[in-house]
């Protein structure tokens, strides 16, 4: 399944590469520290710091490899800091400045009509003693005087480098293959094994993902033929490197993929070919699956599940557990390493019946019955997204309060004239800084006696906060989901959001409440523009009792966290805030905020949960589906020590009471 989801799927980390030691430092020092810090070897500590530039670690988040890279300057351990991609289910990392390149070069063969090869070079040490140069450093340099200038050589990694040969079609590419290999070989001195793979643009595939799927040099036979149970893959998109990108970060959609004709009957005979090279391929579907037929699976037997699964690597069983709902007894059974869980006796073995049952799971997952609808649909959304007249704005009073806040010698008067402005927005303040919320025993009555007591950067979040309800007064979506109602939730999550985090003594969540208010505001941008496709998607959902933003995904190609990822990036606020709107459903995927997201996303939890508890026919609260899943649970984990069940019930009764401290504050601010 090709949609724009696939881009979350795809993983950043920030290597840290070793540079230099300044002159003057102590090698020893830096020595120490690699080994205490990064837990490394005594020889890799030697590779690295003898035969610069070498990758000391990654890591999944910008801020951790900045402060690596701070610590290790203290010491004269100059570093940079290289962001890579690695895309879903390809072993390859490409740097953000590699993948520019082949978008570079892959635009000029589309502007020149021409073609492209692809070459992924990989070497190993014969000799585990020796010390091999550094691909990621000025090899280039002593190679690329035996090729063209119209070549480009980029190393990705020590051992791997990347080759763009322009103007290159097949029968040449065979060719340069054992040219590359030759000048490798020379300039290496036979130290090493050389292995070559390689792709052609446009002919085999037309995205940075599917060129270096293809050219995997573990994925190519000594003739440089490619596997044949690995073979060019189907549905090519446009090139997604070539095309243009929104400003949120999303590529635009491929082109509708027919689904292959085959028999659902699963009585075909099994073909005279040995079983276990006819295990279908499950690496292509798992993470993509989405709405029914995702839950279709969690409906299957344990033991056939995990057949699925053992043929998957470990990282993507991983994605696929951290899906699975918080409390869902296939956890116990589906460890992502195989070694725990209850044993099955043929689990090493798969039989007959395991591959039909697994070839049954692939055609039902290839075969969706709304695949072609949703790819439309995909693309429509993405062409609105794209526009950004057709996008909400933000409102005059947040801007000019958001505007304030990105001042350092902000002055209190200004802010006071800013919000007083606004009689509605100062009337909303004064009533939330009255509340339990702040819980004041002296009353407040006016902007400027706030300031005083809440300092100006609060009181600027708050006032922010409470000026995005205009953003939520959508009056044509009634018929579907009162704007109102869905405003209340976001002000109760925000409550509740800022009672967990005081509860927990949770440092850096100054944006929480501003976070809840904004989780939701993807769903007032469906609602305005899909209004029809969003009354169905809340039918199935409450009727079939499953999550709206996983029904959303299978029915758009992406989730009300993406617009509004979307919709907050085009108003330039904070990363933090377009993390925890992105991910507050999956914070396992965050980058910036990942606690944050995880918050707001409990918070919505727990406001979903009681409401349906209380069957609150005022807000018709009931008819959302509460939803936590593993990989939410996971990061929780980390923030709340000893976290179970019963803490889970704890934390309920914690919000409860916020929702009931502040009932009147809630009605009175609740409203458009």
């Amino acid at each position: 399944m090709n949609d724009v989801y696939d881009v979350y799927n795809d993983i950043r980390e920030y290597r840290l590469v070793f540079d230099r030691i300044i002159t003057g430092a102590k090698i020893q020092k830096t020595a120490d520290y690699l080994r205490s810090q990064f837990s490394l070897h005594e020889e890799r500590i030697r590779v690295i710091l003898t035969s610069p530039p070498r990758i000391i670690t990654s890591f999944s988040t910008e801020f951790d490899a900045q402060d690596a890279r701070r610590s290790l300057e203290k010491i004269g351990c100059l570093t940079d800091i290289e962001p890579v991609v690695r895309f879903n289910g390809i072993p390859i990392e490409i740097s953000l400045k590699n993948k520019a390149l082949i978008r570079k070069e892959t635009s000029k063969v589309l502007r020149s009509n021409s073609s492209l090869t692809l070459f992924l070079v990989r070497i190993d040490r014969r000799d585990n003693a020796a010390v091999l140069p550094s691909f990621l450093g000025n090899f280039q340099l002593d190679v690329s005087a035996h090729f063209r200038d119209s070549d480009s050589i980029a190393g990705m990694s020590e051992e791997m480098f990347l080759f763009l040969c322009f103007g290159t079609d097949k029968a040449g590419a065979s060719v340069v293959r054992t040219k590359i290999h030759g000048v490798l070989d020379k300039y290496l001195e036979g130290r090493a094994d050389i292995h070559i793979g390689l792709s052609l643009f446009p002919e085999e595939a037309r995205t940075t993902r599917d060129l270096l799927r293809l050219a995997d040099p573990s994925r190519q036979l000594p003739d440089g033929k490619k596997h044949p149970d690995k073979g060019a893959p189907t549905g090519i998109s446009p090139a997604d490197d070539t095309t243009e990108t929104l400003a949120c970060g999303l590529s635009d959609p491929a082109p509708e993929v027919k689904a292959p004709d085959i028999d659902l009957s699963g009585n075909t005979p099994a073909p005279d070919v040995p079983l276990r090279n006819r295990i279908p391929d499950m690496s292509e579907y798992f993470d993509d699956i989405r709405g029914n037929i995702f839950f279709r699976l969690l409906q299957m037997e344990p033991g056939d599940l995990q057949d699925a699964l053992m043929v998957l690597p470990v990282e993507q069983r991983q994605r696929f557990r951290d899906r699975l709902p918080w409390n869902s007894p296939l956890l116990e059974y589906l460890d992502p390493s195989g070694a725990d869980g209850p044993a099955k006796p043929d689990q090493q073995v798969l039989n007959e019946a395991s591959i039909r049952r697994l070839d049954a799971v692939v055609r039902r997952m290839s075969l969706e019955e709304n695949l072609q609808i949703r790819q439309r649909r995909n693309r429509e959304v993405m062409a609105v997204l794209k526009r950004s007249e057709d996008l909400p704005t933000l409102p005059a009073v947040a801007m000019r309060v958001f505007h304030l806040a990105s001042k350092t010698d902000v002055d209190a008067s200004q802010i006071a004239e800013v919000v007083t402005g606004d009689p509605a927005l100062t009337a909303k303040l004064l009533k939330m800084v009255n509340s339990a919320f702040y819980g004041r025993q002296k009353k407040i009555n006016n902007v400027q006696h706030a300031l005083t007591i809440l300092g100006t950067g609060e009181l600027m979040d708050s006032a922010f906060g409470l000026a995005m309800a205009k953003v939520f007064d959508l009056k044509d979506a009634a018929d579907t989901l009162k704007p109102e109602i869905l405003w209340r939730h976001s002000v109760r999550t925000g409550i509740i959001a800022q009672a967990l985090v005081t509860k927990l003594r949770l440092p850096d969540m100054d944006e929480v409440f501003t976070a809840g208010l904004l989780h939701d505001v993807g769903i007032i941008f469906g609602l305005e523009h899909f209004g029809d496709i969003y009354r169905e998607i809340r039918e199935h959902s409450n009727r079939e009792h499953l999550p709206l933003f996983n029904l959303e995904e299978e029915r758009f190609g992406m989730s009300h966290a993406a617009m509004g990822m979307c919709l907050v990036r085009s108003w330039n606020l904070p990363h933090v805030l377009v993390d925890a709107v992105a991910w507050h459903h999956e914070p396992q995927k965050a980058k910036t905020a990942p606690g944050l997201a995880a918050m707001i996303g409990l918070a919505d939890f727990l406001d979903v949960t009681l409401a349906n508890e209380e069957k609150q026919k005022k807000s018709a609260l009931h008819e959302f589906i509460p939803w936590l899943s593993h990989g939410h649970w996971r990061i929780l984990e980390s923030m709340i020590p000893g976290l179970n069940e019963s803490v889970i019930h704890e934390l309920m009764n914690t919000a409860r009471q916020a929702l009931k401290d502040n009932a009147s504050f809630i009605d009175s601010i609740g409203k458009l």
